[in-house]
């Protein structure tokens, strides 16, 4: 109708045929105005909805490349644990990915009593279960035993220069393992070096025991500087089950076995080293921003 309408307006002048013209023209105006701003609220429904799904897409990428990354740090300080402990880190990773599903089980839930909030942590604690067989299930339950991730025993001793094989003196990771298991460093820290003299005593020296470990009457032997240093604060962690309030009735467990027997020397010699400690941090620990 409207092309015929449009025709008759050129050929015929009249009144009626003009009129008729107008209100075609007219009409087909509303008609184009209204297809366009439906294509435009088409098109643009159609945009928001991509860059939605783009938005999406990009943050599930993200999600996944985080958990990646979470994930290979995992590997990465299993790994580095390993060592300290004469283990087979492939092996420890593979073992470690099987039993949690790839990680989508916390390692904490398949580990021992002791758990950590981060991630360090948690490679850290798997690893020292893992190596005394005491992880939530015994190896024995997975068809394994503990010699088949061992490799061969290799003693190393704390050096003159206190440096261990990732690059940090004796009180950084100290202070590192600490931090990884909630644990004061500064008087752990203080603690140690009371016990060895500042790591100068034979105990400390031969044997990597850096708290005066023992048990059934003999001193322990750790075949390595960090897993001495490991057992020396998950020991003191352990004190916790004792609800300790002070200092001193750590005293009294530490050298008594008694929290309500404290040592007040034993006492005074930790703040000695403790005052030191915390008036220079960095001389001992790592610090952010130095």
């Amino acid at each position: 109708m409207i092309k015929e309408t449009l025709k008759k307006c050129v050929y015929y002048k009249d009144k009626r045929n003009i009129i008729l013209c107008l209100i075609a023209l007219i009409t087909l105006s509303i008609i184009i105005i209204k297809i366009a701003s439906l294509n435009y609220n088409t098109n643009y429904d159609n945009l928001e909805k991509n860059l939605k799904e783009i938005n999406a897409l990009n943050g599930e990428e993200l999600a996944l490349k985080v958990q990646e990354t979470i994930k290979n740090n995992i590997d990465d300080y299993l790994k580095e644990y390993s060592i300290y402990y004469n283990l087979d880190g492939n092996k420890v990773v593979e073992f470690a990915r099987n039993i949690t599903e790839n990680y989508n089980i916390n390692l904490n839930d398949v580990g021992g009593r002791i758990t950590s909030d981060n991630v360090e942590g948690q490679a850290m604690m798997f690893v020292y279960y893992l190596s005394r067989n005491q992880l939530s299930k015994s190896l024995s339950e997975y068809g394994l035993s503990s010699d088949y991730f061992k490799t061969n025993y290799d003693m190393i001793t704390l050096g003159e220069n206190q440096a261990l094989r990732s690059g940090l003196t004796f009180s950084q990771f100290l202070g590192k393992v600490c931090d990884n298991l909630g644990m004061d460093k500064n008087y752990l820290l203080s603690i140690s070096y009371l016990e060895t003299g500042k790591n100068t005593s034979g105990l400390a020296l031969r044997s990597n025991n850096f708290g005066g470990l023992r048990g059934s009457g003999e001193y322990f032997t750790y075949e390595s500087p960090e897993k001495g240093i490991i057992a020396f604060v998950v020991n003191l962690k352990g004190y916790e089950k004792y609800n300790l309030t002070s200092i001193y009735e750590l005293s009294g467990i530490y050298t008594h076995g008694n929290k309500y027997n404290p040592s007040n020397t034993w006492v005074s010699s930790v703040y000695k080293y403790y005052d030191d400690i915390v008036n220079n941090p960095s001389e001992y620990f790592l610090v952010e921003g130095m």
